[in-house]
This record gives structure tokens, C-alpha cells and sequence, in this order.
């Protein structure tokens, strides 16, 4: 292969990439909804009590005060609300009111931390978007499609005619749920893959089953549905690969959610509430169906002119649901205390 050709397939790639992340640099920065910072603070706070409370962030100085001397909750904190909610009504991590939820991955906050040290996030969302091209060619190719041209175009097209942009702009654990369940249907199906692809595929599924707790379900169930065709005899034969990797995988994702609740009562004194993960919500502001939790408002999602942003803040989500989102800036110095408080124009 000459340097020329090369270079043209790494410009192919980088196109598709970037074309699957369009949307959040449309919008000037990666998208932040209420479960980042608890993915984004559990990683923080990790490395904030490692260190011996020697290395702060910006998003630090949100909860430094509220962690006792010792380290350690008080055995009756996580009883109470914080003060001026109901304790049903929290969906955040609050660790002066002793609650810390167990089911926002510390290890999925840790990629997203990393992404926000290095770049402001955008590493984070330039890996999503990886991970999606790559699942897009080898699922192209189980079709027997491997052009380049039909590849390059299915993906402009992809670009242009779903939500996977948007979904790549998310710093969520989401994408990880459909990356999943992708990776595991091309494990199971014939088709050939080399070791570097299998290997890819199941770490794949490692980052899904440690992002979220419902992961763990889905593949579970996944698997479940193999052994039902399997005793039905349903052609084609699940592939070895696939048994093996989706019981290894739950089984590190259990262990991803014991080790998380070791660590948090190691450090914290106190092991993670499980609140609920499934929400049936009948409008803005009402009760979740068969659970107490608060409905959460709609997310924001429309994309305003950047002459129309305010300020950044300190504040990683803005209270008034607008279509964008301040950025976090790496000093706290730079943070002011104010919170835009209408919708721009």
C-alpha cells in the first residue's frame, strides 16, 4: 500500500467520524444532560479522595464541602433529603445528604472525565463516534458490502438521516446500550472476524455492561433469547464466541457493580442506594408510574446561535431546560456563580 492510498483511507475515516459527530460540533460542545455530572462527579470525587484531596477540578469545588475530614458519611446519612427537596425528587449524587446512586457508572465517568481533562469532552464524543463507524463496516460487511464507496456513503447517510449524531454527542452511557447490542449480534452471527475484531467487540461489551446497570439486563436477556432458539433449534447455530463473551461480560458487569460499592463504602463509609432505573412518566413534573422518584423536566436538544450564549459557568446544566449547555471551563477561577435564567433567543 502506497502512502498516498494511505492517506486516502485515513481521510475516508476521519470523514466518517466526523460526520458521525456533526451534530454536537454543530452546536459548539458535546451535549450535557442530569446524569452527566453524576457520571462525571463519581469519577471526580474518585480521584479527588486518591489523591488525598490534593487534586481539585472545577467540578470539585460543587461538593468538597459537604465530604466530612474522615472521609467517612454519617450510618444514617441518604435517610433524609437534602435540604429543600424531598429525597424522592433527587436524581443527583449528594453526598452531604449521604446520597450516592449506584447505578451511574464510576468506570463510564471515568472515560468521560478523561475526555474532559484532555479536550473539553470531545475525546469522549470522537470515541463514541469511533466505535459506531467501526460497527457500521463490520456490519456493512456481514452483508457482504465492503466498498469503500458504499460504505463512505451509507455512513453520510446514516449522518444525515438518524439521531446517531446526536446520540455520539450525548456524554451519556446510552450510545454504549445499541453499541451493544450490535457488537454482540455480530458475535453470534456467522461471519468471519478477525481476532483483533472479536477482541474490539467484546470490549465493546465490557464498556457497556460497566456504563449502566440495565446493560447488564439487556445482554442477559440476549443471551437468554440464544438459548431459547438454541432449544428450539432455530438455524443458524448461535457462534461459540458469542456464549462465551456475553457470560464473561456479565459477569464483569456484576463484579463492576460490586467493586464500585466496595470502593464507595471503602472510601465513604456507606454503600450506593439503588434507586429506580425505569421511569413511567405521564408529563413534566409528575410521578414516575409504580415508582416515587420525580419525573425529570424534557432535556434540552435545539442548537442556538453562539451569539446567543451566555457566559460560561460553573454550572455543568443549565436550570431553565435551554437547547445548550455551558461549557465546564478547567479552572474554577473562570467559573462565575450566575445561572442564565431564560431561554435565548
Amino acid at each position: 500500500m502506497t502512502i498516498a492510498s494511505r492517506a486516502q483511507d485515513w481521510a475516508r475515516h476521519l470523514l466518517c467520524i466526523l460526520a458521525l459527530m456533526w451534530v454536537p460540533l454543530a452546536n459548539g460542545q458535546p451535549f450535557f444532560f442530569y446524569d452527566t455530572t453524576n457520571y462525571v462527579r463519581a469519577a471526580d470525587v474518585a480521584l479527588h479522595l486518591a489523591s488525598g484531596k490534593t487534586i481539585s477540578t472545577a467540578w470539585t469545588e460543587r461538593y468538597a464541602g459537604s465530604i466530612p475530614e474522615n472521609g467517612a458519611i454519617r450510618p444514617d446519612a441518604g435517610t433524609v433529603a437534602p435540604a429543600g427537596a424531598a429525597h424522592s425528587e433527587v436524581t443527583h449524587n449528594d453526598i452531604s445528604a449521604g446520597l450516592i446512586m449506584s447505578g451511574r457508572s464510576p468506570y463510564i465517568g471515568a472515560l468521560m472525565y478523561l475526555g474532559y481533562l484532555a479536550s473539553d469532552f470531545w475525546l469522549y464524543v470522537v470515541f463514541q463516534a469511533a466505535v459506531s463507524y467501526f460497527l457500521i463496516v463490520l456490519a456493512l460487511r456481514r452483508f457482504g458490502i465492503d466498498g469503500k464507496g458504499l460504505i463512505v456513503g451509507t455512513v453520510l447517510g446514516l449522518s444525515a438521516l438518524t439521531t446517531l449524531p446526536f446520540y455520539n454527542g450525548l456524554l451519556l452511557a446510552d450510545s454504549f446500550g445499541a453499541f451493544a447490542i450490535i457488537a454482540f449480534l455480530l458475535l453470534a452471527t456467522p461471519g468471519k472476524l478477525s481476532r483483533g475484531e472479536v477482541a474490539a467487540l467484546v470490549g465493546v461489551l465490557v464498556v457497556s455492561v460497566s456504563a449502566h446497570l440495565t446493560h447488564i439486563v439487556m445482554l442477559a436477556a440476549m443471551l437468554a433469547a440464544l438459548a431459547l432458539l438454541a432449544l428450539l433449534r432455530w438455524p443458524p447455530a448461535a457462534q461459540r464466541r458469542a456464549w462465551l463473551a456475553g457470560a464473561a461480560c456479565i459477569a464483569v458487569g456484576f463484579a463492576s457493580v460490586q467493586l464500585t460499592a466496595f470502593a464507595t463504602e471503602l472510601a465513604l463509609g456507606k454503600k450506593p442506594n439503588l434507586l429506580p432505573l425505569l421511569r413511567a412518566a405521564r408529563g413534566t413534573g409528575s410521578r414516575s408510574a409504580g415508582s416515587t422518584s420525580a419525573t425529570r423536566p424534557t432535556p434540552p436538544t435545539s442548537f442556538p446561535r453562539r451569539s446567543d450564549r451566555p457566559e460560561p459557568t460553573c454550572s455543568p446544566m443549565s436550570r431553565n431546560g435551554a437547547g445548550w449547555v455551558p461549557r465546564i471551563p478547567r479552572s474554577p477561577g473562570r467559573c462565575s456563580n450566575s445561572i442564565p435564567s431564560a431561554r435565548p433567543a
